[in-house]
């Protein structure tokens, strides 16, 4: 299964005993595969998924995939966390590893750093002595650059197996990598595939659904989110007019459609939204109207 359990801020709110019900629910839908990153929830997010997945892990640490991130933010453990040195990587390695109680991470992503950085700091040798440790077995970047993303898709980077993109019906400009990625054996992960739910319905209705204030603040302060509202608001109402009953379904069977996708990262903060989600990627919707919908999005309402 494509789906990734993701883990973001709004995990980190949840109670030891509502994270470990919906992490045990998961599991038992099917779900092997944990999303997360060493600062999301302020520092918080990783270290109560590990304390979910302690048990698991423990009992068969082979059934399951682990990935975790570091990057650019405001807080840090560390001085100057935003150099990204050899030292900073293998502190938030090591980090991971201590707050999922784990030995080793199966996939671990740089988020954001520039290409200078990477080349020229030494992190490409520090990588290449993590993995011959058998600390991580795959390391990627998380990168809007389009310039460092086509250099990561060519093979370039011997140490790099992994991309994460933003990729949805509304950001389909990365998917000339494609096939460059697959000839390279560069595993390419989706994120944001439902817009943070804008394509679902509109940050009023989240809001009204959900009844957290958050979601609403979100789409109206938050720059990398406040950017979907008008575009989704184009596709929503062409979804609906066109595919009143699949509409829902279309934005992941979209990406879940897509070969050249490994894995999709998706919050999950309800048993609802686990069996909504893995029925869909058992049995999305057509392939057909899946590339309909998306040569009509890249036409109608793309974010540049």
């Amino acid at each position: 299964m494509k789906l990734e359990f993701g883990t973001g801020s709004s995990f980190s709110r949840l109670s030891k005993k509502k994270a470990s019900f919906l992490v045990n629910y998961a599991i038992e839908y099917g779900i092997n595969r944990f999303d997360t990153a060493v600062n999301y929830g302020n520092w918080t997010t990783q270290p109560l998924l590990g304390f979910t997945l302690k048990n698991h892990l423990k009992k068969n640490r082979e059934n399951f995939v682990i990935t975790s991130k570091a990057g650019t933010h405001s807080k840090g453990h560390i001085n100057n966390p935003n150099l990204f040195t050899p030292e900073y990587i293998e502190y938030m390695i090591d980090k991971s590893i201590s707050d999922l109680n784990c030995t080793y991470l199966d996939k671990f992503y740089l988020h954001g750093p520039i290409i200078n950085e990477f080349e020229s700091r030494g992190i490409i040798g520090t990588v290449r002595r993590l993995i011959k440790l058998g600390k991580i077995r795959q390391f990627g970047l998380n990168t809007n650059d389009l310039f460092f993303i086509k250099k990561v898709a060519s093979g370039f980077y011997k140490e790099i197996s992994l991309l994460l993109i933003d990729y949805n019906l509304l950001e389909q400009n990365k998917s000339f990598i494609f096939k460059k990625c697959k000839e390279n054996n560069i595993e390419i992960s989706a994120g944001t595939v439902l817009c943070q739910g804008s394509l679902l319905q509109s940050p009023l209705e989240s809001f009204m659904t959900k009844g957290n204030i958050f979601y609403l603040l979100r789409f109206l302060f938050r720059k990398a989110t406040k950017k979907y509202i008008p575009q989704a608001r184009i596709f929503r109402e062409y979804a609906k007019r066109s595919y009143p009953k699949e509409f829902k379904s279309i934005p992941l069977s979209f990406v879940l459609n897509n070969s050249f996708i490994e894995s999709i990262p998706i919050g999950m903060l309800s048993k609802e939204s686990i069996e909504k989600n893995v029925n869909i990627a058992q049995k999305p919707i057509s392939e057909e109207i899946t590339q309909k919908v998306g040569e009509w999005c890249l036409s109608n309402c793309q974010i540049v």
